[in-house]
């Protein structure tokens, strides 16, 4: 049976030194517990056991990946680090940043970084890093920021359907990874977050993300930030916001229908029909889900 990566021996025997070295202990004190250092390196020990960050004096592969002190200093970690891109226009390299850290620590950085784009960015960040397949290398946590979208790019496939993503509660390959980020503040329960990221969008009257997959090796999710982009649709496009805006309706709202006003377009409405994505409710021009 295979061995989770989070659950792998990243260094064995270590030292107190290589220990101190490897892991920001300080850091996960005061930033993730907000407590202080113990006195006694028995006790640090003690802790980081228990953690899960050491194991019969071996450091885990999950130790790493949330308080590394250095990514890049471990073999094997060098392309887990994460990376924010900003463009001027389309192509034009205007900031390039990697965050070195493990993500329990580097995080609150990258989201300070960002607070500027809203809930929606933050939570398509953390997302990006929680749900991504540590298996493959090669392929880091990435935002990329342009003047019209922003696009996020993670290793391995959605651990769900792309067109179920309001309705469905995610399953995080990353169990630990997913439980220690979320007791230090930065996600919130299951399911919560692509609601908001909808809300965002419906909100702001643009287009619905756009999620691609490359044939298992990574995903990536467009988010339009430019309100501009929303008259800029295809069919195809109009069609699959139509849905999106059904099933937020459904699960966010206490009549759990779209109206046409939701849409103001009959003709996106009807042609959403034709494609089987949604159905006639009870009520006068209502619809729900084609799964509801």
């Amino acid at each position: 049976m295979c061995i989770p990566f989070e659950n792998r021996i990243a260094r064995y025997n270590v030292t107190d030194t290589e220990l101190s070295r490897v892991l920001d202990i300080d850091g996960y004190y005061h930033q993730c517990l907000g407590k202080k250092v113990p006195g006694t390196m028995a006790e640090i020990r003690h802790d980081l056991e228990e953690e899960g960050f050491l194991v019969r004096g071996h450091i885990t592969n999950y130790g790493v990946l949330m308080i590394g002190a250095t990514l890049i200093w471990v073999k094997g970690f060098e392309r887990k680090t994460v990376r924010i891109k900003r463009y001027d226009g389309y192509d034009k390299i205007r900031s390039d940043k990697e965050y070195m850290q493990g993500y329990a620590l580097s995080l609150p950085d990258i989201l300070r970084d960002v607070e500027d784009y809203g809930e929606a960015v933050r939570e398509l960040i953390v997302n990006m890093v929680i749900h991504q397949d540590l298996e493959i290398s090669g392929i880091r946590p990435k935002a990329e920021f342009f003047s019209d979208r922003i696009e996020f790019t993670n290793a391995g496939r959605m651990s769900v359907n792309p067109m179920r993503l309001v309705d469905t509660v995610p399953v995080s390959v990353n169990e630990h990874t997913a439980s220690f980020i979320h007791r230090c503040g930065m996600c919130e329960e299951r399911g919560a977050g692509y609601d908001r990221i909808m809300h965002y969008v419906i909100e702001n009257k643009l287009r619905a993300p756009k999620v691609e997959d490359y044939g298992g090796w990574y995903t990536k999710v467009t988010l339009y930030t430019a309100e501009s982009s929303f008259r800029k649709m295809t069919s195809d496009e109009e069609v699959y916001a139509c849905y999106m805006t059904a099933c937020y309706k459904h699960e966010n709202t206490a009549e759990q229908t779209m109206y046409v006003s939701d849409v103001g377009d009959p003709f996106i409405i009807r042609n959403t029909v034709n494609a089987g994505l949604i159905k006639p409710a009870s009520g006068q021009d209502a619809y729900v889900p084609y799964w509801a």
